[in-house]
């Protein structure tokens, strides 16, 4: 050991190596005496720490958009999530207390890139805590020299973990680059101004029991022989505790131009959200749309939620000519409310605009939306009046254009009739972060958004002129029994919001409360036919005797039409009276 290195302290339990950690960021706060600001670098599914009692904002990093997903709308223990890799996400530098990494170095091929970046957004003074595999401990030899599936193996057949191997679940491939070795690692910190405080070795427990687990300890006794003292069998990771020099005034100001100059070059204004499912035949109308704005200032996140025909190919196509488009693609199929949330996590702009795959942008869109929210501080999301097209792209006779309450009056006296904005809305990012997106509630995420978005406080309105299409055609969701009930079920929620504070929603609760029972739904469907071969008549007479059979067809679709000519008639009625 060199002079300069602290003594390792060896065979701590499982609770004591978490115990160090949480110590040290107490101790820290307390010298502090102020909020502290932590962030955890590789974040994936959970936070480790019980901080109890400390007060501190967390922002997370991580590489698979699944896991921050789960960490934003399961967990929601992060305060910031970003989707990203450590060795090229910026962050501004110097701007957290404290940088904690738990068992990710090792999956990192360039860590040294990862801790540089880990050492640079740590602020003076601050704390950085990394607990590591040991790579010269026996487990690390094996795990470096032993191909992955006798990882997977071994965690499924010694381990009891059937799931092992798959998406989000250990063990998951590493590369052990040799700066997280003890004595690299000691040399690598101190080059850049870090002292190692503490280190903690966590002691060796085998998971296996009985025969087996005797055989896989003396197995690892005589591979520490055997190695004649170059590895150790007594801990498998380490804790290690390190903080940051204060630097000169030189290299302060040097940090400082550079947090300015990470803060000019986020340029865009406006991110632009669009999720994509099968929607081949409409995509690339709908990218054109956005990229033809008259405002420039943006960016579009696309997410594919597990297309299969064909619409990613497209949307790869267009993004490889336009560095505008970030492509995002969901592992799997996800639902429209968890795909937004994904992609809420690549949108970095201080406005958010939403837009669908299958829709048309008028081209002043975003501009006059904009605008809007620049000249009125107080309205926290707009939308605007939209017009129908079939999927031709055909205007639907009998919808025309449809108008959304404006005043805040209108907006109160119509909002449990119906949703306030259609879903393409401009949104300060300020509501995005306070509701943490969007609630998993197919069909209907965007009135539950709305509803949320009003009982947080946020005020909402909408521009009189019709800055979109709207396309309703066959697949699309705008004529499902469900989505009728699960508009009455956010209501109700809100209800309960306004009356006790808090509602009980839950995804289980509110799948059973939307799910159709088949009598009801095989009506509503008949009905539902009467309503589309209405809209399509160009005889007024004949629309009004469909959609009068539709009302006799499905209690359903009779409460509809009443809330709706309630939402109508409160509009006359606030037009009179200006």
């Amino acid at each position: 050991m060199n002079p300069g290195e602290p003594k390792l302290q060896l065979n701590l339990g499982d609770t004591q190596i978490y115990q160090c950690q949480i110590d040290a960021i107490r101790e820290h706060a307390q010298r502090l005496g102020r909020p502290l600001s932590i962030l955890e670098a590789g974040c994936g599914t959970h936070w480790p720490l019980d901080l109890t009692g400390v007060d501190f904002t967390l922002t997370g990093v991580d590489l698979d958009p699944v896991a921050v997903e789960l960490r934003r709308t399961k967990q929601r223990d992060l305060d910031v999530a970003i989707c990203g890799d450590l060795c090229t996400v910026e962050l501004p530098p110097a701007s957290y207390d404290v940088v904690c990494s738990a068992f990710v170095l090792e999956h990192v091929p360039r860590a040294d890139l990862a801790l540089e970046n880990m050492v640079k957004w740590l602020k003076p003074g601050g704390l950085l805590i990394l607990h590591l595999p040991e790579r010269e401990s026996v487990p690390g030899f094996y795990a470096r020299i032993l191909p992955f599936w006798t990882h997977v193996w071994a965690y499924r057949h010694l381990y009891s973990k059937p799931f092992a191997g798959q998406p989000g679940y250990a063990p998951y491939p590493t590369s052990y680059h040799p700066v997280i070795g003890r004595k690299r690692l000691y040399g690598f910190l101190e080059a850049r101004g870090m002292k190692i405080l503490n280190c903690n070795g966590h002691a060796f427990k085998s998971p296996i029991k009985g025969l087996l687990g005797a055989l896989h300890y003396w197995g690892f006794r005589l591979t520490e022989m055997l190695s004649f003292g170059n590895l150790t069998w007594k801990y498998e990771d380490i804790v290690y505790i390190a903080s940051k020099d204060f630097p000169d005034k030189r290299e302060t100001a040097t940090m400082q131009y550079e947090v300015d100059d990470l803060l000019r070059r986020n340029m865009a204004r406006i991110s632009v959200l669009m999720p994509v499912y099968n929607v081949r035949d409409y995509a690339a109308e709908a990218l054109a749309s956005i990229q033809s704005q008259t405002f420039t200032d943006f960016e579009i996140v696309i997410v594919d939620d597990g297309s299969t025909d064909g619409t990613l190919q497209i949307v790869e196509q267009i993004a490889s000519s336009d560095p505008r488009i970030k492509l995002v693609q969901a592992p799997r199929n996800l639902g429209l409310s968890l795909a937004l949330n994904l992609g809420l996590l690549s949108c970095h702009a201080p406005f958010i605009a939403r837009m669908d795959g299958d829709d048309i942008a008028l081209p002043t869109r975003l501009e006059k939306q904009y605008r809007f929210l620049e000249e009125n501080l107080d309205i926290a999301l707009v939308g605007c009046a939209t017009t129908a097209i079939d999927q031709f792209g055909h205007p639907i006779p009998g919808l025309g254009i449809s108008r959304k309450p404006v005043t805040q009056e209108e907006i109160a006296r119509t909002m449990l009739l119906a949703s306030p904005c259609s879903h393409s809305w401009l949104a300060r990012r300020e509501v995005y972060d306070r509701l943490s997106g969007y609630r998993e509630m197919t069909f209907s995420e965007d009135y539950d958004f709305l509803l949320r978005a009003a009982t947080a406080g946020f005020k909402v309105s909408n521009l009189l002129e019709a800055l979109m299409q709207m396309r309703i055609r066959p697949g699309n969701m705008t004529s499902r029994l469900e989505l009728r009930k699960s508009h009455y079920y956010i209501v109700n929620l809100y209800r309960d919001r306004i009356s006790r504070g808090k509602d009980s929603f839950s995804v289980s609760e509110f799948q059973q409360a939307i799910k159709p029972g088949k009598v009801e739904n095989f009506t509503f469907h008949l009905a539902t036919k009467c309503v589309q071969k209405g809209l399509r008549a160009r005889n007024r007479a004949l629309r009004f005797i469909l959609a009068g059979l539709s009302a006799i067809l499905s209690p359903w679709q009779a409460r509809y039409f009443l809330d709706r000519l309630r939402f109508k008639a409160a509009l006359r009625a606030s037009m009179h009276a200006y």
